[in-house]
């Protein structure tokens, strides 16, 4: 508290970051948790200092909202000094990186919204269920439970709306496979074909 007081008296920019400073830390005694006691000490970036052994910490600090990771590197894990033993190689600290914005992308945010992907409309058809006639019906018989069926693909009318057709007439003419839509819940009645 007495440092920040001191920063921004100083106008000094500054970030907090989170560290268990074992070499190496245990993950027992890590508590990512915490970042989110020091995000309440005001607007600055709340981080994580890494002194575990490999990746998935680090990893995992960015999930829960770290925009800072600290993270030693080396060339050799062997070198002397303690730093070395935690320390990542350039293909691993690569690797974390890459990691850590997967997983930053992956977050979206709550301003965004939910939205079906470009993905996820294209395979709402292919991969989607509709609701399919499975025996011939003549207009005005009336459709009962076991008349209907539910195939791929998705262009006709959603099996959540089986039980709006249950015990209605037909609208128009229907043969086994026929895939139902909205207009055979629609009061009026389609011409015959």
């Amino acid at each position: 508290r007495e440092a920040i007081v001191l920063l921004k008296d100083k106008g000094a920019q500054y970030a907090l970051l989170h560290c268990n400073s074992t070499y190496p830390a245990p993950f027992k005694d890590i508590n990512l948790s915490y970042m989110e006691n020091l995000r309440q000490f005001g607007e600055c970036p709340v981080g994580y200092s890494s002194h575990d052994r490999g990746i998935n910490i680090a990893v995992a600090a960015v999930a829960l909202g770290a925009n800072i990771i600290e993270k030693h590197f080396t060339l050799d894990r062997s070198m002397e000094g303690n730093d070395h033993r935690v320390s990542l190689l350039p293909n691993e600290f690569a690797e974390m990186i890459q990691a850590a914005r997967e997983v930053e992308m992956a977050q979206g945010g709550v301003s965004n919204g939910r939205h079906l992907s470009q993905g996820e409309i294209m395979n709402r058809e292919i991969l989607g269920k509709s609701l399919v006639i499975n025996v011939g019906l003549n207009l005005g018989e009336i459709i009962e439970a076991h008349m209907l069926d539910v195939r791929s693909p998705g262009q006709g009318l959603q099996p959540n709306r089986k039980v709006d057709l249950i015990g209605k007439p037909a609208k128009r003419k229907l043969h086994p496979g026929d895939m139902l839509f909205a207009s055979d819940l629609s009061e009026k009645i389609a011409q015959a074909r």
